[in-house]
């Protein structure tokens, strides 16, 4: 799977470094978390292995949606919450994977 962004709508209206060309935390960040993706879609791609897109699950196609905003956060503000879970277990189980019994 990749990795989401828990944190978009905080970031952007955070300003953390100074010497950033006016960036805020999300425009600063994003970056890093696409290029992240990208190489986790290169790998899987280029071993035959699907992945669970949780990050467009999560923030969209564009990566600006707040995951919290749709109820997938649990009250630390970082990990997923049941809802959550269900749709990254949702994600899982439409390439195949089933619960473990």
């Amino acid at each position: 799977m990749d990795i989401y962004n828990p944190y978009v709508n905080r970031d952007m209206a955070a300003d953390s470094w100074a010497n950033d060309g006016g960036l805020n935390d999300f425009q600063a960040f994003k970056p890093y978390v696409d290029e992240a993706n990208s190489h986790i879609a290169a790998t899987s791609v280029a071993n035959g292995i699907r992945y669970a897109p949780v990050y467009q699950a999560f923030n969209g196609p564009s990566g600006i949606e707040d995951p919290s905003s749709k109820g997938y956060i649990f009250i630390d503000g970082l990990h997923p919450n049941d809802r959550g879970h269900t749709v990254i277990a949702g994600l899982f189980k439409d390439l195949g994977y089933a619960p473990l019994r």
